[in-house]
């Protein structure tokens, strides 16, 4: 046997497999290529935390009036406002990204049966009235 003709079993042999699992690979990258930005402002926003803590740990240690007011104001800043990124101020980009997404689908989904219910049902109503 040669390597074309074991290629070629081996590629009979799980075609079915490669197809289903090259499907998934395919939807999984799709799906991190889609919502990696999201994911990246949610660790961005986290590290704006940290910074913050790390502000309220610089203010208790400030021995310096000046410095120690500079910083409250800096503190008093950030937390009046707040790092946050949405779409069009509307959808939030963060973790529940994802999650916005499945529900939106979801719903329209759910629009989409009902419709179909309604249509089958009026159709066969014309259907009996003729």
């Amino acid at each position: 046997m040669t390597i074309v003709e074991v290629t070629e079993k081996v590629k009979e042999t799980f075609d079915g497999v490669s197809t289903n699992f090259g499907g998934y690979l395919s939807t999984t990258q799709s799906l991190i290529v889609v919502f990696s930005p999201a994911f990246s402002a949610g660790l961005l926003v986290a590290e704006v935390q940290k910074i913050k803590l790390i502000l309220h740990d610089k203010l208790y240690l400030e021995r310096d009036q000046k410095h120690a007011k500079d910083i409250q104001r800096f503190i008093s800043y950030i937390e009046a406002r707040p790092l946050r990124f949405t779409v069009c101020k509307v959808i939030p980009l963060d973790w529940t990204l994802p999650f916005i997404v499945c529900n939106f689908c979801v719903t329209y989904i759910i629009v989409l049966v009902q419709f179909t219910h309604f249509y089958a049902f009026e159709e066969e109503w014309c259907s009996e009235s003729d």
